[in-house]
């Protein structure tokens, strides 16, 4: 029988580093997750989770996806999450959050600003999207209980799924995790309990 730290292990080998960025034009936003909370709603809610998300849009389609948890909004974050998954010359689609006035003389940025009568999932459509399909996945699959500090081997899980969406070949899927399991670095008994990684967790 494995032990019961063991999945949380296989969990930390969904991330990959080393996955080549395209020039895709992209959606950025985040969501929140966590059960309902008095005060404050949105960026500056109190005892929720906050998610980036970078969805690419390929016509009416989307394509991969990138997530993090992250511990604000700021800047300083997005700027970070923004240039390690886009390349230079990509087109950056955002709402008009303030944090997003970072230089992006890098990028082609495309700002959306919705009105209080906009239907807000129809401003990204694509983040949106993700961000209910992981919701579902949180309710369903763990009950709606997670640790916030294995939130992001979750969320890697989740992009390595729905990357390989199209995939009919699941034998390479899993000859994939196979791999990073035996190639990765070790980690120890207090990283896999504590959920941290030493793994990039953003390339998936």
């Amino acid at each position: 029988m494995l032990p019961n730290f063991c999945p949380i292990y296989i969990h930390q080998q969904f991330s990959f580093s080393g996955y080549p960025q395209n020039q895709s034009d992209k959606f950025f936003d985040q969501f929140f997750i966590g059960g309902q909370q008095p005060g404050k709603r949105g960026r500056g809610a109190n005892g929720k989770t906050i998610v980036l998300a970078a969805v690419e849009k390929q016509g009416k389609k989307f394509g991969r996806i990138r997530l993090q948890v992250v511990p604000d909004c700021s800047g300083a974050v997005l700027e970070q999450f923004v240039s390690t998954n886009v390349t230079t010359g990509t087109t950056v689609i955002t709402d008009g959050w303030k944090g997003y006035n970072f230089t992006l003389k890098a990028y082609t940025h495309h700002k959306i600003i919705a009105s209080k009568t906009d239907d807000k999932s129809s401003i990204l459509p694509g983040v949106h999207r993700i961000a209910s399909l992981v919701k579902r996945l949180i309710l369903g699959t763990f009950q709606g209980r997670f640790g916030p500090e294995h939130l992001q081997n979750y969320m890697d899980e989740y992009v390595f799924r729905f990357n390989r969406r199209k995939s009919r070949n699941i034998g390479k899927k899993f000859m994939r995790i196979a791999q990073q399991v035996t190639s990765s670095t070790k980690m120890t008994y207090k990283q896999i309990l504590g959920g941290t990684s030493p793994y990039c967790l953003l390339a998936n």
